[in-house]
């Protein structure tokens, strides 16, 4: 979600000061990531820059970034982790997972992130995971921030990429070629759909089982009970007595 999210806004979403300054050859003035890092979680703001913040930048002020976050419906989030969980460890296969159950107690995940990479950081359970992780963005009281379901994303890309871009102070502009995504439609039009899998560089895994925009609409056009039928019994109770229920209610995953 948060390179589909990147993408659209980079090819469709400028801010008109930068462009009137730089021109187009340099870009919208889109980042594609925070300057903290977009899988470190929320807590490192201010206590950690990414290298490209680093190296190109001097003092990046916070103040003039806008997170905008994606949040996906925490029974698919936990299905794809299962696919391909990244750095986060816990014990599992692939027949019963995300297994949140072990011996009728929460099985704990522990992740590392490259903000700190000598210390894993540590959640009771996948499920505790979801509302940690996303829980520090929604929590968020003192700098503003945006929040996009990853859903309305998939069907609504126009419409969400240019709320998102008013939201930060852009406008919507005549559709911008960035470094990836070449598999595309509307780049003649007024907007640039991000047709391709929008996933890039090999830590996403194999490029064949990565899927495209019409992929996304059948998977996410099929009934809700879709998204929970491979979780066992054990599994889908935990979760519904774990998970925030406030996020979910805010966000209408319940």
């Amino acid at each position: 979600g948060t390179n589909l999210l990147a993408q659209l806004l980079q090819h469709n979403c400028g801010i008109p000061e930068r462009v009137i300054k730089y021109g187009r050859r340099q870009g919208h003035g889109m980042e594609w990531q925070v300057p903290w890092g977009k899988h470190n979680p929320y807590r490192y703001r201010g206590k950690h820059y990414v290298r490209d913040f680093l190296q190109n930048k001097r003092n990046p002020k916070l103040e003039d970034y806008l997170p905008a976050v994606t949040i996906r419906d925490p029974y698919a989030w936990m299905t794809s982790m299962c696919r391909h969980p990244y750095t986060v460890r816990w014990p599992h296969l692939p027949k019963n997972c995300p297994n949140l159950v072990q011996n009728g107690k929460p099985n704990n995940v522990n992740a590392a992130f490259g903000a700190d990479k000598t210390q894993r950081i540590r959640w009771d359970s996948l499920a505790h995971m979801w509302n940690g992780w996303y829980g520090e963005y929604y929590n968020e009281t003192e700098h503003p921030l945006v929040m996009v379901r990853f859903e309305d994303l998939i069907f609504y890309p126009k419409e969400v990429t240019q709320q998102v871009c008013e939201c930060a102070g852009g406008e919507l502009m005549k559709p911008h070629q960035v470094y990836s995504d070449h598999d595309h439609a509307g780049a003649e039009s007024d907007f640039h759909y991000v047709v391709g899998s929008s996933l890039t560089g090999p830590g996403h895994g194999r490029k064949n089982p990565r899927h495209g925009l019409l992929d996304a609409w059948i998977k996410y056009s099929k009934p809700q009970t879709d998204r929970t039928s491979k979780f066992s019994k054990s599994d889908y109770n935990f979760a519904e007595q774990h998970l925030d229920k406030r996020m979910r209610q805010f966000f209408g995953y319940d």
